[in-house]
């Protein structure tokens, strides 16, 4: 009879949360409050409780939300996705310290949900430490090893975990250092290398990039002193094996950087001897391989296809041939058979086109898999003929970004440059992506085709054409009636340090090679002036080559204020919807303008970008719709 009543009673419990879940999914949340605290009724409930903190954080009570979040973790200290969601309200909140600590307990609970790791690295990844917890750092490393959890924000704060890492420190305090010969000196005092194999330090180097001057010129300084040493014929570890790790790793950053630091006169003649000795043979060693790697591209090897086939080695340097040379070869097969929706014929779209074409621009290795705004975006889910453009897809991020977030959409991805859409494609085809197209095409021409599309995407790309005006409005011509567009332009306000730099750079006609972009960042601090380098610094793109001819020496560049984006919306009869910006940011701008509490104001915003002038350093990002005719 007893274990009846405890049947009927949890059935009953069961049936109440059930029925609250269906309520707050259905938006009526007095009704689910209702019903989760009437399986209450029947005994305390994990279930019921964290039903109930949701619907107090979708009403706003923060308060009710976490002090039933923290009963249901009462119930059961292993509810790893509960953990998950007190810390987006910490989140929320701004409340960086329990956000991390509720999200590293997620992970440690289940390591295997991406998606606790992906919010753990987004909140740390904009910190910098000067101490560490343990279980922390741990957790991180683990993060750090998924490849499915993108990391490209994380520099900063790697570089600060690092910096005071015990086995690291030494090392690392050898970048106060400004020349060479005092490197070196230290670097020989400390006798052995043998630190520098370090878990987090050796996962960390070529997952992203470190915006950080400093670790820019310990890092070119660290090349320098394995090559000489290597070419020596020195004994730099206590394990020869370990000089693998170590060159592996920093080929794989030097790479990602696209070789943007500087080379010395004495290391130019020892890569040349470097060079021979692993052209000399297709079975080089790995370390001579990957040393090379750190200084040129070795998948323009003479003998770089038959390298990949007799290199042999464990898991941890598999990623020189199969990210460095492997790779290569298969996007330039992909490149030749890349269909042209449209011809190029304007001159400044042929110069961009040009520009790109080199190296694939940017890299990178795992795409958001969630909507950039679900009220926004998410009535697209529901729609199962969903048309959408991405117009410029660049190397594909964003196509696959709103592939995976839009699964029954079809999606038609162009660009100018093959060599981009290549890489494109070849990562559509690593997530396994069946619909997206991509197409080589000029936004310009596209107004000549007939499909119409639900959303177009474009994201800094008008501003890099000869009339972004009259692009956009190629653009708006395709989309539907009441269809939606996502816009991201520059800012002429908060690129206030690159328009000095660009102005630098046409006033004394540097070049955009290489080897111009390698010596104008040299000796940055004989053409401009302190504040200015600094604020370039802030970018992550000054630290990688392409990155860095886009940012201060592409071939045209258009820069606009909201008054002018104002101008165009009303123009083209185009809706501002909402600008894409960082939670602190939408905070700040709605305590000051509390007239405009859905924040789509453009006057309001431009007076407040006046005051906080890198609001959108990281350009403007907006969404608008065609207004009902």
């Amino acid at each position: 009879m007893l274990n009846l009543e405890i049947s009927t009673e949890q059935a009953a419990q069961s049936q109440c949360c059930a029925d609250g879940v269906a309520a707050f999914d259905a938006e009526s949340y007095d009704d689910a409050i209702t019903y989760f605290k009437e399986a209450l009724k029947h005994g305390p409930s994990r279930d019921a409780y964290f039903g109930l903190g949701k619907v107090y954080s979708a009403q706003g009570d923060l308060v009710a939300a976490i002090k039933n979040l923290t009963s249901a973790m009462k119930q059961d200290p292993g509810a790893h996705d509960v953990l998950c969601f007190i810390g987006d309200l910490y989140y929320s909140l701004s409340q960086g310290t329990p956000a991390i600590e509720s999200y590293a307990q997620s992970v440690a609970l289940d390591p295997s949900v991406d998606i606790y790791k992906q919010k753990l690295v987004n909140v740390v990844g904009v910190l910098k430490f000067k101490k560490i917890n343990p279980n922390l750092k741990g957790v991180l490393l683990e993060c750090l090893e998924t490849d499915s959890i993108d990391l490209c924000h994380f520099g900063g704060a790697w570089l600060s975990i690092m910096s005071f890492n015990s086995s690291v420190t030494p090392f690392y305090k050898l970048s106060k250092h400004n020349s060479y010969e005092a490197f070196k000196k230290g670097m020989d005092d400390l006798s052995s290398c043998d630190g520098l194999i370090d878990p987090f330090f050796l996962t960390g180097l070529g997952k992203f990039i470190v915006p950080d001057i400093k670790f820019e010129k310990w890092g070119q300084n660290l090349r320098r002193y394995l090559l000489e040493g290597m070419s020596q014929g020195l004994t730099l570890f206590s394990d020869p094996a370990d000089i693998e790790l170590i060159t592996c790793a920093l080929s794989k950053y030097n790479f990602s950087t696209d070789y943007i630091s500087s080379i010395s006169d004495e290391e130019a003649l020892l890569i040349v001897d470097l060079k021979k000795k692993v052209e000399g043979t297709d079975d080089p060693l790995l370390c001579d391989l990957a040393l090379l790697g750190c200084y040129e591209a070795v998948c323009l090897l003479s003998n770089a296809s038959d390298i990949v086939k007799n290199l042999r080695g464990g898991d941890h340097v598999s990623q020189i041939p199969k990210s460095q040379i492997e790779d290569y070869f298969v996007q330039q097969e992909i490149k030749a058979d890349i269909p042209a929706l449209t011809k190029i014929n304007d001159q400044v779209s042929a110069a961009v086109q040009e520009q790109y074409g080199e190296f694939p621009y940017p890299r990178w290795s795992v795409p958001t898999k969630d909507s950039f705004n679900e009220e926004i975006e998410g009535h697209l889910r529901v729609k199962s003929d969903v048309n959408i453009l991405i117009a410029g897809c660049g190397t594909g991020k964003e196509a696959i970004q709103l592939a995976y977030t839009f699964p029954n959409a079809q999606i038609i991805a162009v660009d100018l440059c093959r060599t981009r859409l290549a890489y494109a494609i070849y990562k559509s085809r690593e997530f396994d992506l069946e619909n997206i197209t991509f197409m080589q095409a000029d936004i310009m021409e596209l107004g000549a085709i007939e499909q119409r599309f639900d959303y177009i995407a474009s994201a800094g790309v008008l501003h890099h054409m000869n009339d972004p005006k009259a692009g956009w409005a190629v653009l708006d011509g395709l989309l539907k009636p009441e269809g939606l567009m996502r816009i991201a332009l520059y800012s002429s306000q908060a690129r206030w340090a690159v328009n000095e730099a660009r102005s630098v750079v046409d006033d004394k006609k540097i070049g955009y090679d290489a080897d111009s972009i390698q010596n104008f960042r040299q000796n940055i601090s004989e053409h401009m002036k302190y504040k200015a380098i600094k604020n370039l610094e802030l970018f992550v793109d000054f630290y990688a080559l392409a990155e860095c001819r886009n940012l201060l020496f592409h071939v045209h560049e258009h820069q606009f204020d909201l008054p002018e984006i104002k101008d165009i919306l009303n123009e083209l009869k185009l809706e501002f919807l909402q600008f894409y910006l960082p939670t602190q940011t939408l905070n700040k701008y709605k305590k000051r303008n509390s007239d405009d509490p859905k924040a789509i104001n453009l006057d309001n915003w431009a007076g407040f970008e006046s005051k906080n002038i890198d609001s959108f350093v990281s350009m403007y990002t907006f969404w608008c719709k065609k207004k009902p005719i």
